[in-house]
This record gives structure tokens, C-alpha cells and sequence, in this order.
């Protein structure tokens, strides 16, 4: 038998956390730079709650931004990298 989590409908607005979960997975999957489109063409959210994330996530020291691009901070790696 189903559980009710099972059969409800999945939500279309990821919550924060899950949104800065994919753009970190994202950001770490490769070395090099994402401009910002493309991480919202990767994750198809509303640009600003993209913003909203990518700001949050480079105050935490989790990435960096420069001209329009982003990428992995070196802790952000280094964390990675324990496989925790």
C-alpha cells in the first residue's frame, strides 16, 4: 500500500534549501565558471529566487561571483571533497 507521502503531487517551487542543494551540486560538478542563465536554465526556477539562493550561498562563503559568473569556493570544495 502507498504511503500518502507516495502519491502526493511533488511541489513546483523547490524550498531554499533544496534550491541551494541542486546549485551547489550543479557548481561542483565540474572546475569551471556557470554564468548565472545558465544555472537557471539548468534548474528552470524563477530568476530571482535564483538570485535569492546564489546570494545566500555566496554570504555563506560557499561561492564565489564574479561578472556574471559563479563557481565552487575553495572551502565549498575542500568540504566536497571529505565526502560527508
Amino acid at each position: 500500500m502507498d504511503s500518502p507521502t507516495d502519491t502526493e503531487p511533488q511541489s513546483q517551487t523547490p524550498t531554499p534549501t533544496a534550491l541551494q542543494r541542486a546549485i551547489m551540486c550543479i557548481l561542483l560538478s565540474s572546475e569551471g565558471c556557470w554564468t548565472v542563465a545558465e544555472v537557471e536554465r539548468q534548474l528552470a526556477a524563477a530568476p530571482f529566487t535564483i538570485a535569492d539562493a546564489l546570494s545566500e550561498l555566496r554570504a555563506a562563503g560557499l561561492l564565489n561571483a564574479e561578472g556574471g559568473l559563479v563557481f565552487a569556493s575553495a572551502a565549498a570544495r575542500a568540504f566536497d571533497a571529505l565526502g560527508i
